[in-house]
């Protein structure tokens, strides 16, 4: 669901609000699928590019980079009201942006 989407370090802010917005509307999203391949892992989808005004083809794969949470357990962080963790970018990644972890 749009509610399991959470940004992370990316900056991507802009990617997971549009994911978040077209999983409400299951025809919309498989519109966007143009192959899968699901043994190997592979699928063809189509954005839209703003800056051109057309339709672009755009390779991905399966793989969904995560980090479990007790990698983060020497990491320092301040909670929210809500319990939400919140870290600070320095903690975990270098000025050359690679991960410290």
């Amino acid at each position: 669901t749009a509610g399991d989407l959470a940004q992370g370090f990316l900056g991507n802010c802009w990617l997971v609000a549009s994911i978040a917005a077209i999983v409400k509307q299951p025809t919309w999203l498989r519109k966007l699928f143009v192959e899968a391949d699901l043994v190997a892992g592979r699928f063809v989808i189509q954005l839209f590019d703003m800056a051109s005004g057309r339709w672009e083809l755009v390779e991905v794969d399966d793989f969904v980079p995560c980090t479990l949470e007790d990698d983060w357990s020497e990491i320092p962080y301040t909670e929210q009201e809500d319990g939400t963790r919140v870290y600070n970018y320095q903690d975990i990644y270098t000025a050359q942006g690679t991960k410290r972890l």
